[in-house]
């Protein structure tokens, strides 16, 4: 079982362990449980002692967003700001943006968060982030910045449009500068130098734009990750992989790859999304929540300040198919200490949703199916080929299913939280058995199969950290953890034949030697190497 950390599910564990004892009935209790043969069945059994609902009682600890914190951190960020220390403040100015409260009625008047996301704009338009600082000067101007600061932060924008070459856009910036002057609180003085600087700045536009000596933006590199081609004609039962890539099963090795075509080194065999994935809680402060791209300039959730996204699709996204469910007790599920298979379980079923598991309750332990569906594809971004990876529950001691299912009730009561199970959320999380949590305890069935089957089957999403002094050195860091179905049917292999590599979250597995697949079936097994925005790297496991 993973090693899970000191956290509030280590204590909730132990007390129901206590309760259990000292109730004289645990010997009984567990030899009824040991001769339960469904998960569904197992969580039923937990849920029905009154120990469990009463040690694990939720408390909200959604991190509220606050003006005041906004305020202080953006009155910390410009005493950084003035001191030159442009790293320092690009960080509290972040914070500042996260703390700020946004209004949800559609009237985009968020002043704190106007502020904040001006102020870092100018950390990055002095750091030389021009593209990224007029990103924050639309924010700021979508948020309601302050009609009085308006010339300021129009001057900022031509300022950086003209170093990227826009000079047309950088003279209509400019010119609105001018236009908000009037309702500058500046004397009269102040506002004729400020007049004048912007009529200069308008003139000087082109040669700005246009003279080699003048600092521009540096290149960023081409983030966007190019879908690699397959390598063969693509499977028509195995959608993400090609005609070379097959399936056999024996009872010494179970279900396979087999190589049966020729490979040749360097094919792409498979390429896939995840169908869930988490981001490391170590990395939230530094990645994308939702794509895991390191971002500088961070958009903040809509209530929490716990995580942070690259850019508004990355937040919409995440909002819709899962976030918006975990958002209220992402924080304590990360600092539970179940650790990211935990997590994972919990994001494989938020991303099915309820609605689609209630409807797969029927036809969930059709075994036969092996997670093919009715025309016989096996869909990776279909829920059945995860539910259908193997958990080998029945290696497993009393103990450890015990363990899992305390966790699934955990993630339970967390679902329940966040309005999964229904419109409005069980706040006081006070689940108890009955006929009215069938679809509770099948729910919480599902997440204790995925607590045993994704320690063998998830994939790591990692990146590489360039060593400065010597490359040699370098090495890669875990910053994620994802579940592919049809990469999941690829067993370890010490002598590998192919290897696995992951751009952000898409995983892609090529030959890595010619293989006559024709003539004899070979059997795939990964090495695996991990590639991020900054290179690629490899080891074997």
């Amino acid at each position: 079982m993973e090693q899970l950390s000191t956290g509030t599910f280590e204590g909730y564990f132990t007390e129901i362990s206590k309760c259990l004892q000292e109730s004289g009935e645990l010997k009984r209790l567990s030899s009824e449980f040991s001769k339960l043969t469904t998960d569904k069945a197992r969580v039923q059994f937990a849920f029905s002692l009154p120990c469990v609902h009463d040690v694990i009682k939720l408390e909200s600890t959604l991190l509220i967003k606050s003006a005041a914190e906004s305020v202080c951190f953006r009155n910390r960020g410009n005493q950084l700001f003035q001191k030159s220390q442009y790293d320092k403040a690009l960080e509290v100015y972040s914070e500042s943006i996260l703390s700020a409260p946004v209004s949800l009625d559609g009237t985009k008047h968020n002043p704190e968060l106007a502020l904040a996301y001006a102020n870092r704009s100018a950390v990055l338009y002095n750091t030389g982030k021009y593209e990224v600082c007029l990103n924050d000067i639309g924010h700021a101007l979508e948020n309601g910045y302050p009609e009085e600061l308006m010339y300021k932060l129009f001057d900022r924008q031509g300022k950086a449009l003209a170093r990227t070459g826009k000079r047309n856009d950088a003279v209509r910036s400019f010119m609105q500068g001018k236009q908000h002057l009037k309702n500058a609180k500046l004397d009269d003085k102040k506002k004729l130098k400020w007049e004048k600087d912007l009529d200069e700045q308008i003139r000087n536009s082109t040669d700005l734009c246009e003279n080699p000596g003048i600092k521009t933006e540096k290149q960023e590199l081409n983030l966007e990750f190019i879908k690699p081609t397959l390598g063969h004609t693509q499977n028509n039962i195995f959608p993400c992989a090609t005609t070379a890539f097959g399936i056999q099963s024996t009872p010494d090795q179970g279900r396979h790859v087999v190589a049966i075509q020729d490979v040749k080194a360097g094919d792409v065999l498979v390429s896939e999304k995840p169908f869930a994935s988490v981001l490391l809680h170590t990395h939230e402060k530094t990645h994308c929540h939702h794509c895991y791209r390191r971002t500088i300039a961070p958009v903040p959730c809509w209530q929490c300040t716990s995580v942070r996204f690259c850019g508004e699709l990355c937040r919409d996204e995440a909002w819709v198919k899962y976030h918006g469910i975990e958002c209220p007790c992402l924080d304590l599920i990360q600092k539970s200490g179940i650790g990211k298979m935990g997590h994972l379980a919990l994001r494989v079923v938020v991303v099915a949703g309820f609605n689609f598991l209630r409807q797969f309750e029927e036809s969930a332990e059709e075994s036969e199916t092996q997670g093919f569906n009715n025309e016989g594809i096996y869909d990776s971004s279909s829920y059945s080929p995860i539910y259908h990876l193997v958990g080998h529950s029945q290696d497993r001691s009393v103990s450890d299913l015990f363990r899992r299912t305390m966790i699934a009730i955990f993630l339970v009561k967390c679902l329940a939280k966040g309005c999964f199970f229904s419109q409005e959320s069980t706040t006081s999380c006070t689940l108890t058995p009955g006929p009215d949590n069938s679809d509770v305890c099948f729910v919480g069935g599902l997440i204790l199969r995925h607590l045993q089957s994704l320690p063998c089957n998830a994939h790591e999403i990692s990146e590489m950290v360039l060593a400065p002094k010597n490359v040699a050195t370098s090495g890669t860091i875990e910053i994620a953890a994802a579940i592919y179905a049809t990469m999941s049917l690829f067993n370890h292999s010490c002598h590998s034949r192919i290897t696995r590599m992951v751009e952000q979250t898409h995983g892609c597995i090529y030959g890595c030697c010619n293989l006559y697949g024709a003539r004899c079936r070979y059997i795939l097994g990964c090495e695996y190497h991990f590639r991020n925005l900054m290179g690629i790297t490899w080891q074997r496991l």
